[in-house]
């Protein structure tokens, strides 16, 4: 076979010949494609048949070719080829017959053969054996039949597995099966020998096998074959030891030690790593059961035994316990141990392997502290946050999600993101397209609720890839339509703003305080003006803006400067007024800070103002004396009307006249003294309406008020009756009631007053003299005499008598 060598494309192991066996053990997608890409395109570009049998974290063949693409452009032309052929893992999982790799290392070699018909110089195989890991036996067994097809045929062949896969055994059995290792360390790849144990033991047992089927006749050849086969043989044995040098070093490299247990004996063995993990020194420490136990933390010896123990009973132990180092740091350990037997089922020895495994026991508890952040995070985050692929399909949401779109988890994830983003949002292609170039991006889109609503949101998503290598998208979508309100009545008060800062008839000028060294507030900085500053000043904007104080106004009021420093630097409001003699005007000013160091100043012009209430001061002074000399008059008046109303008050006494008032809207009436004093009340505590008033009047009277009070609300006459009453003691008296109804504008009664005047003496002496006219009349008539009365005033006569016997004239 050709033993020239061929490109590897890899720098770690430069060229390489048909015949090559390795492997290469990655953690994660990236590192599986550091070694395959430049390993597949080195053998597509001198024209070998390249075959990849994916790993089950590739769903699809299209999902691979894309990974191939991003460092091969050129790979859609070896595809169409048929140069290079991708098997997923589904499609290997239905062909393959694992319980027997001999059939499926024959296919492998099958297809090198059809390669080397149709012209290629033979096969460049990628085989992930991550997919066999639940089958170690047939796994090591495919590595075999794979290493020794290998050798006789023109086929490189590469087995990757998956680190995380596997356990250290397994690790160390693949290890042995390949011509050496890919790992990486430190972050860089390395290449571990394996000189070839496994082969030169198969070589020399298929040369005894060969001497015994020779005859007598070739006796002289086998012997010289047989020193050959022997030298081969002893320098395959070299080779172990070098392999077992290796094998530390592989040890080392993956802290992972390798021990046995001699039950007979009871002597322990253990190799070098094992000491270094254990802390020890070969030299001065004597591995046995009890000082191994005493090395064992004490809260894990109980577990350790009884772990041991079932080892006993044919069961395979992995199992993770805490030592203490000789410095007293505390570490872990994962143990794996199996029991071996005799030839009469009697168990003689067990042996196992050590891996210090603190470190990973560290990042699974810092990765499950993080899974816990992260969970509390995406449960209670006020956001919505979504977990994406890149062809939009959506894994999961959030509580807040669900709340913000309106949506149970399982809607959103049946939608994808074209159900929850506004597709035609222009936005979209550019926020894309950063972050195809940056892996993320943050910028506004408009997203859809479940009810159709459009709403504004800030979304920031990036790329990550998850425990398989798969490429994902976390999305943080953060509802702004409270803000985009806030935002829009912002920016409508800047522009009220804006338009009073213009329109405004009042002086605004903004301004920036200046300090000198010491921080001592000395001047201040023109920052803005509006136009009516130019209109009160004659200052033009462009003469003034930048410029300090003391530049502009070389001889200002010193006190207006002191005000608006003041107020920049407490940031308390200030208003006063000042008379500036650069215009010769009254300014009234009102200045406020908008923020710490900087004011704002309002002042308008209020000369005329000023000249108002200098002539109003004036005339004011004018009308204190007027006010002073009609107040003596009305003084004057005023105990003029008091004794008017007390001589008013005496001649009511004297002709027992009183006065009152009735409102005709409440129904309340008012007296005066001497009317308290007709009805015998008290004027102090006088209180009367109309139905009590009526309580004073006979009951045969009452029916007069009635009609009366009718009659009163049809017009303005006079009234005037006379009405007997009882006092409050209980004498009836008879008074003389006038008065006069007042209407209002609308031509509606609203208050009636009169007087009411005591006649119950007059009525008295009326009614004596009727009497004593009666008498007359009747002693006249009784005597045959005639009487009579004349008025001289009035000439006329009353006649009482016989006025027929006496018919003379007087």
């Amino acid at each position: 076979m050709d033993k020239n060598p061929r490109t590897s494309g890899l720098r770690v192991i430069e060229d390489i010949a048909w015949g090559t066996h390795f492997c290469q053990f990655y953690q994660t997608q990236e590192e599986l494609m550091d070694i395959l890409c430049p390993y597949l395109k080195a053998g597509l570009e001198n024209n070998e048949l390249c075959i990849w049998a994916l790993p089950q974290v590739f769903e699809t063949k299209k999902e691979a070719a894309e990974l191939l693409k991003k460092t091969f452009p050129e790979l859609d032309i070896y595809l169409k080829k048929v140069q290079l052929e991708l098997i997923s893992y589904k499609d290997r999982s239905a062909e393959e017959d694992r319980s027997n790799p001999k059939k499926a290392v024959r296919s492998w070699i099958e297809k090198s053969d059809r390669a080397l018909q149709k012209g290629y110089d033979g096969l460049r195989l990628v085989q992930d054996i991550s997919g066999m890991k639940n089958d170690l036996e047939n796994l090591i067994d495919s590595d075999e039949e794979l290493d020794e097809a290998v050798e006789n045929h023109r086929i490189i062949a590469l087995c990757t597995y998956s680190s995380g896969k596997f356990d250290t055994g397994e690790i160390i059995h693949a290890a042995r099966n390949h011509q050496f290792v890919l790992v990486k360390r430190e972050g860089k790849w390395e290449k571990i020998e394996n000189y070839g144990i496994k082969r030169a033991e198969k070589r020399a047992i298929r040369a005894f096998r060969e001497v015994k089927t020779k005859s007598k006749e070739e006796t002289e050849n086998l012997v010289k074959l047989l020193e050959e086969r022997t030298a081969k043989l002893e320098k395959a044995y070299k080779s172990l030891e070098k392999s077992k040098k290796c094998l530390s070093q592989v040890q080392k490299m993956v802290h992972i030690g390798n021990w046995e247990w001699n039950i007979v004996t009871r002597e322990l063995y253990w190799s070098d790593e094992v000491y270094r993990i254990f802390g020890r020194d070969p030299k001065k420490f004597k591995a046995t059961y009890d000082t191994l136990l005493s090395s064992v933390h004490p809260d894990d010896r109980e577990y350790l035994v009884n772990s041991i123990k079932k080892v006993f009973n044919d069961k395979l132990q992995n199992i993770d316990y805490r030592i203490i180092l000789p410095d007293g740091k505390v570490r872990t350990v994962h143990t794996q141990a199996e029991i071996i037997f005799d030839e009469k089922n009697v168990p003689v020895r067990v042996e196992g392997i050590v891996q210090d495994v603190t470190e990973c026991k560290r990042t699974e508890e810092a990765l499950q502290e993080r899974e816990e952040q992260y969970r509390a995070f995406f449960e209670n985050s006020i956001d919505a946050v979504l977990f994406t692929s890149p062809d939009g399909t959506i894994h999961a949401a959030n509580p807040a999600a669900c709340k913000i779109f309106g949506m149970a988890e399982e809607e959103i994830i049946e939608g994808g993101i074209n159900g929850v983003l506004d597709v035609s949002d222009p936005r979209i292609i550019s926020g894309l397209e950063e972050r195809a170039r940056k892996g993320r991006f943050r910028r506004e889109l408009n997203f859809r609720r479940k009810d159709g609503t459009i709403f504004p949101g800030e979304v920031s998503n990036a790329f990550f890839k998850d425990k398989n290598g798969l490429v994902k998208i976390v999305m943080i979508i953060r509802d702004i339509t409270e803000r985009k309100q806030i935002e829009e009545a912002l920016r409508k008060s800047e522009e009220h703003y804006r338009m009073l800062f213009t329109n405004m008839s009042e002086a605004l000028f903004l301004g920036e305080l200046i300090c000198d060294r010491n921080g001592k507030p000395q001047d201040y900085r023109f920052l803005d003006l509006n136009p009516a500053f130019e209109l009160h000043t004659g200052i033009k904007k462009e003469q003034v803006l930048g410029k300090l104080h003391l530049e502009v106004f070389h001889d200002a009021n010193p006190m207006v400067l002191e005000k608006y420093l003041e107020v920049a630097l407490s940031g308390k409001p200030a208003h006063f007024e000042f008379f500036t003699h650069l215009t010769n005007k009254y300014i009234d000013i009102c200045v406020f800070s908008p923020e710490r160091g900087k004011f704002a100043a309002i002042f308008s012009d209020i000369t005329a103002r000023k000249q108002m209430e200098e002539a109003l001061k004036k005339a004011n002074e004018t009308l204190e004396e007027k006010v002073k000399e009609r107040t003596a008059e009305l003084e004057k008046a005023y105990n003029s009307l008091k004794e008017s109303e007390k001589s008013l008050a005496e001649a009511q006494k004297m002709a027992h006249i009183g006065s009152w008032n009735w409102d005709l809207v409440t129904n309340e009436l008012s007296a005066s003294d001497e009317m308290c004093r007709i009805f015998g009340l008290n004027s102090q505590e006088f209180y009367m309406t109309s139905d009590i008033f009526l309580k004073y009047i006979h009951p045969a009277d009452r029916g007069r008020i009635n009609m009366a009070y009718k009659d009163i609300l049809t017009g303005t006459k006079i009234v005037g009756n006379d009405y007997r009453i009882y006092r409050t003691d209980g004498e009836e008296r008879v008074v003389h009631v006038q008065g006069k109804v007042i209407f209002s504008e609308e031509n509606i009664p609203v208050r009636m007053r009169g007087t009411v005047q005591d006649i119950t003496e007059r009525k008295r002496t009326e009614k004596a003299l009727e009497l004593s006219e009666e008498r007359y009349r009747i002693v006249a008539e009784q005597t045959g005499q005639l009487i009579y009365d004349y008025n001289v005033e009035k000439g006329t006569a009353d006649w009482a008598g016989n006025v027929k016997e006496y018919p003379l004239q007087i």
